[in-house]
């Protein structure tokens, strides 16, 4: 929340939580919490970036993994996928 600022854009939230959605459904664990378990670490601040890629760190109790996301944003919409190794 403290990167994110007081103010964020709805362009910004929309695509962190298109991003977390996007991990939880690679773990495909219950009980993953979006808050304790998905950090973003890197994403796009400028909302005139249609493509590009986000950074993020799943830490569970038994997986951990630091991945690279991919997005596409388009007229208020936006889709984010993830590939876990």
């Amino acid at each position: 929340m403290a990167a994110l600022g007081p103010d964020p854009n709805l362009e910004t939230l929309l695509l962190i939580w298109c991003a977390k959605e996007a991990l939880y459904k690679a773990i495909g664990q219950k009980g993953t919490d979006f808050r304790e378990h998905l950090h973003l670490t890197l994403w796009p601040t400028d909302t005139n970036i249609a493509e590009g890629k986000m950074e993020a760190n799943i830490t569970l109790t038994d997986f951990e993994q630091t991945c690279t996301l991919q997005f596409l944003r388009w007229d208020g919409y936006a889709v984010v996928w993830v590939a876990l190794g």
